[in-house]
C-alpha cells in the first residue's frame, strides 16, 4: 500500500517520492528490485533539483547501473551533490580516493 503512495505521488510530480521510489527499485524494499526503474525515477529527481537524487545518479553512471557507465558524468554528479552537502556522495568520492 505505501509503495502505491508512493508511485501515485512521484507520478505527480513530488520530487522527493521520486527520489524516494528510485531508492525503494534501487534497494528493493517496498518495491521490487529494478535497477532501470531506479535509474530513471533518480534522473527525474535529480533533474528537479533534489541533491540526494543527484549523489544516487552520480553513483549509478560511476557503477554502470541501470545504464551504461560514464565514469565523467558520474564523478560530475557526485561532486556536485558532495559540494551541497550530500553525505553519501561525499563518503563515495572519499572512498574513491582511498581516504
Amino acid at each position: 500500500m505505501a509503495f502505491e503512495w508512493l508511485e501515485k505521488s512521484a507520478l505527480n510530480g513530488f520530487t522527493k517520492a521520486k527520489n524516494n521510489l528510485a531508492l525503494s527499485y534501487l534497494t528493493g524494499n517496498g518495491a521490487p528490485q529494478n535497477d532501470n526503474q531506479g535509474f530513471y525515477w533518480a534522473e527525474q529527481a535529480a533533474g528537479e533539483g533534489h541533491v540526494g537524487a543527484k549523489g544516487t545518479l552520480g553513483i549509478l553512471y560511476f557503477e554502470g547501473i541501470g545504464v551504461p557507465a560514464n565514469m565523467e558524468k558520474g564523478l560530475s554528479l557526485l561532486r556536485e551533490a558532495a559540494a551541497s552537502g550530500n553525505e553519501t556522495a561525499q563518503n563515495y568520492l572519499k572512498k574513491l580516493h582511498g581516504d
